[in-house]
């Protein structure tokens, strides 16, 4: 006769699942709201997207390709390069770092018009990562 309450047994099993469904949903939820949510990066302590705003250079056509010249007070990482001719679009990363006040020429590009846009340089929690700037901060050349 020890067990003549059996039904006692039943609503504590069922508090614990639900407890364990709970858990289980609110980790799931938690993971699934992280990975929506981007690292932000920062740049003069600003998230790196305003600092697209301060971002001047121009770009005009050398032999060959383009030839940039940073005007700003930011300095500029690297350069997205789409270019358009002979019924192509290609868009290519170019590796030039561009110090204020420097001028460099990106060679090797193939096109009549190009579309030079900044890419910048900044600190996110996981080191330094790269951020491309919107195509309306960008240098068209012909």
């Amino acid at each position: 006769m020890i067990f003549t309450n059996k039904k006692a047994i039943a609503p504590i099993i069922a508090t614990v699942l639900l407890i364990g469904i709970v858990v289980a949903a609110s980790g799931a939820s938690f993971v699934w709201f992280k990975s929506m949510t981007k690292e932000s990066v920062m740049k003069f302590e600003q998230n790196i997207e305003l600092t697209c705003n301060d971002v001047r250079f121009d770009a005009s056509l050398v032999t060959g390709g383009v030839r940039v010249t940073n005007t700003g007070n930011v300095p500029i990482h690297q350069f997205s390069v789409q270019s358009i001719g002979d019924g192509n679009h290609n868009s290519e990363v170019i590796d030039t770092p561009l110090n204020v006040g420097a001028s460099e020429d990106l060679t090797g590009l193939e096109g009549t018009k190009f579309l030079v846009i900044p890419i910048l340089l900044g600190e996110g929690e996981s080191g330094q990562k790269t951020y491309t700037c919107d195509d309306r901060f960008g240098v068209s050349v012909e």
